[in-house]
């Protein structure tokens, strides 16, 4: 039995986090890094005063669960754990434990924040948010075990097309450019979902500060650099898409100009709801200009991290360390006022350069990406 939980926990929740290491390095970065301990007992203490409130920290439970089970369920899809479906032949206890000990794993950040604002919420007298803080922690979990268990227990079950999926494909055809949209959404909604509302609420909060006081553009560069940052995670999607799960695209007839414009209209639907606020709730006192020069640049970032995977071998786990690192060391060359221009440049050169050379050299195998000989 203790095998076998060490073997799920580094299939299930070690990879966990490693593949979602940028997003839960953001989330520290912003909750620690810019409120301290009083602050962080001001807002729990908001939080937990009206049960409605109480909806804000269950909604992101919510949604942080479905980023659990979409991952779990494509690790149990996945060929090179096939041996994970032999749990099926256990008896349903080592079924349930198993399932429990890999979800309880994956669920410890919102555990440890419920129970905190539950703390909260006691030594207070709020009896009704102690409940519907323990519903939540209790609820969520067990649907997670439920589903793993489900999971494991009918992964050969055959896929059908229901008529009404059969008739919106045939009357309604889609341009190349929805392709990956649609793709990623369908796998992975609870991915999209987070890496949207974080990159928006970032952005709207920074834009709000130009209300107060007079900053340069400098500040909301940085907000969108981190807001598309978190989309270089779609990046490395749409390079397994075009590589493996749509793999007839190399081989067609298709110039480099035109892969790469089909690169960044994909790009820039997904990106849109960024673009937009950023757009709306730009500053009025700074120049028109200096919007659109964050714009190329932000989008700029995104076809450096594209070519940049087709000539380095690396995984998801790799590619979000230099994610990271590259974000940060922007964020420093932002702050001595290197023009925006001059960077989207010289991302735009070594993204055509890059592009051109190791497109064809490229080979992707299984979940790690690599050149040819």
């Amino acid at each position: 039995m203790k095998a076998l939980m060490t073997v799920l926990q580094r299939t299930f929740t070690k990879e966990f986090y490693s593949q979602n290491a940028m997003f839960f390095f953001l989330i520290i970065g912003l909750a620690f890094g810019f409120m301290s301990g009083r602050e962080h007992q001001a807002l729990a203490t908001l939080i937990v005063s009206t049960p409605f409130l109480m909806l804000i920290p269950g909604v992101i439970w919510i949604f942080y669960s479905l980023k659990i089970n979409d991952f779990n369920i494509l690790v149990l899809q996945a060929k090179d754990t096939a041996f994970i479906r032999e749990l099926s032949l256990l008896p349903v206890l080592i079924q349930a434990v198993s399932a429990f000990v890999v979800v309880l794993g994956q669920f410890i950040p919102a555990l440890a924040y419920g129970l905190f604002l539950m703390t909260t919420a006691f030594r207070l007298h709020q009896t009704k948010s102690v409940l519907i803080l323990g519903s939540f922690l209790c609820l969520l979990p067990a649907l997670l075990v439920l589903q793993f268990y489900r999971k494991v227990n009918s992964t050969q079950r055959e896929q059908t097309i229901s008529r009404l999926k059969s008739w919106f494909d045939l009357v309604f055809q889609r341009s190349y450019a929805q392709f990956f949209p649609e793709h990623i959404v369908r796998r992975q909604p609870s991915l999209v979902f987070v890496i949207k509302v974080f990159g928006c609420l970032l952005i709207l909060a920074v834009s709000q500060l130009y209300l107060f006081d007079d900053y340069d553009h400098r500040l909301l560069a940085m907000a969108t650099l981190i807001a598309f940052s978190t989309n270089l995670i779609f990046v490395f999607h749409y390079t397994v898409f075009e590589n493996k799960t749509l793999s007839i695209l190399r081989n067609l007839p298709i110039t480099f100009s035109v892969r790469l414009f089909g690169f960044f209209a994909v790009m820039f639907i997904i990106c849109s709801p960024e673009a937009i606020l950023l757009t709306r709730t730009f500053p009025k006192y700074l120049p028109g200009e200096k919007l659109l020069e964050i714009i190329v640049f932000s989008f700029s970032l995104l076809g450096l991290g594209y070519s940049f995977l087709l000539r380095k071998s690396m995984d998801i786990e790799l590619y979000s360390r230099y994610i990271l690192i590259s974000t940060l060391l922007l964020i420093v060359v932002i702050l001595f006022k290197v023009s925006l221009i001059v960077l989207a440049l010289l991302a735009g050169v070594l993204t055509i350069y890059w592009h051109r050379k190791h497109f064809y050299r490229f080979e992707f195998t299984g979940t790690t990406s690599k050149k040819g000989d």
